[in-house]
């Protein structure tokens, strides 16, 4: 009840009718106004600490009219390429060719990042636009900012994690591209350094791109979910053709902003399933080509924290982007009964009935480059697949 409530108020807001329930001064209209113009210095209400991540990036094009955002921006372009060049050369440089093969899932993930900036770079202006286009919806600011505090933090919990666990002077040696460093402090630096900044490209980067992504989704569902309960809500007496008309162009708005999502992110939101379930696959990888015994615990426990991200991010991505297609659903059936109940209605007075083809069109489902389609039930595909490999490696371990 208190979510259906919600909703009215919300949908009175974006509909104008507030101005009909309430009685506003002008002092308060300057005061909305003056708050809409200057939240995130008038883009539109989104979170704030997401939105700074678009900004520092220059994935919008706010960034590029203040000064410290440019510096930023072309800091961590030299920060990713940087990056990829240490994380592939000491393999390279010291022939492990063996360990290439065995890690390709987990280091095949640190370019991908890559791919991911430079095609959201592209669609610069059409993020932008549509955030603009999103204006007004409930923004949930405290929730997605812990949520992105908490993607912050993982940087410094993967960092601990692998240098407490992990043959320091091992991996400073691997780091060193094959030099031994005798001092513990230069050996603790090294490794902490390089986890550190890699865990900043990966996962905490892609992580952020899927975070923008559900909430974008999420408010075009919130949106689609106030257009069905004000349909239900429409007595059949007033379902006349304007009204269906009114709602025919406002579902059309909410379209257009969905497919504006879907050319943003159909590449990035592809690499990111890519990388997230290589990621996934990496630890069967580990048990198929290591030997249990020769294995070292700083493996095990890289391999556990990227699977446990790659697979919440995974899960938790497709829920919210396969809700879309289950909203649009609702809604149409919502004014397929209405518009039935008006029939009904208008049976004997003679009036044409609006052709229901305008607004009863297919489903709307995000797919990634047109070769994955986002629906809940993608989850049960993943699941199922990492499960059936995960029972033959036991089953091969064990013979």
């Amino acid at each position: 009840m208190e979510r259906i409530n919600m909703l009215r108020r919300l949908n009175g807001n974006i509909l104008g009718k507030s101005q009909e329930n309430h009685k506003f001064s002008g002092h308060d209209l300057v005061t909305v106004y003056f708050k809409q113009q200057t939240y995130n210095r008038g883009i539109c209400k989104f979170p704030s600490i997401p939105y700074k991540f678009l900004c520092c990036t220059g994935l919008v094009e706010q960034s590029d009219r203040y000064f410290p955002y440019r510096i930023a921006k072309y800091s961590i372009m030299l920060m990713f390429i940087f990056l990829v060049i240490i994380i592939w050369t000491p393999y390279i440089a010291q022939g492990h060719f063996q360990d290439i093969k065995i890690r390709f899932a987990l280091l095949t993930g640190f370019i991908t990042p890559l791919i991911i900036y430079y095609a959201m770079l592209r669609k610069k202006k059409l993020l932008t636009a549509t955030l603009s286009k999103l204006n007004g919806s409930p923004p949930y600011d405290k929730k997605i900012n812990l949520f992105a505090l908490l993607l912050c933090c993982m940087p410094f919990v993967y960092t601990v994690w692998v240098t407490v666990t992990c043959n320091k002077r091992k991996a400073a040696k691997h780091s060193a591209y094959g030099y031994d460093v005798e001092s513990i402090p230069v050996q603790i630096l090294l490794v902490s350094s390089k986890c550190f900044l890699s865990a900043i490209l990966r996962p905490v980067f892609s992580n952020f791109v899927a975070l923008v992504f559900s909430i974008l989704c999420q408010r075009c569902c919130t949106r689609i979910e106030m257009l069905t309960l004000e349909i239900q809500q429409v007595p059949a007496e007033t379902f006349g053709i304007p009204k269906q008309i009114d709602l025919i162009r406002r579902k059309a708005r909410i379209e257009d902003i969905l497919q504006n999502i879907q050319d943003i992110f159909s590449l990035p939101s592809f690499f990111i399933f890519v990388e997230n379930f290589l990621s996934c696959s990496a630890i069967i990888g580990f048990y198929l080509y290591n030997d249990s015994t020769k294995s070292v615990s700083h493996t095990y426990a890289q391999s556990f924290l990227h699977t446990l991200n790659s697979l919440g991010c995974l899960v938790l991505t497709i829920w919210v982007v396969g809700g879309v297609p289950i909203q649009m659903k609702k809604v149409r059936e919502a004014f397929r009964k209405k518009r039935r109940l008006r029939l009904i209605y208008i049976c004997d007075q003679g009036e044409n009935p609006l052709d229901g083809e305008y607004f009863e069109n297919s489903d709307f489902v995000f797919t990634g480059c047109d070769v994955i389609s986002f629906r809940r039930s993608l989850i049960l595909a993943i699941l199922g697949t990492l499960l059936t490999y995960t029972a033959l490696l036991i089953n091969w371990v064990t013979k």
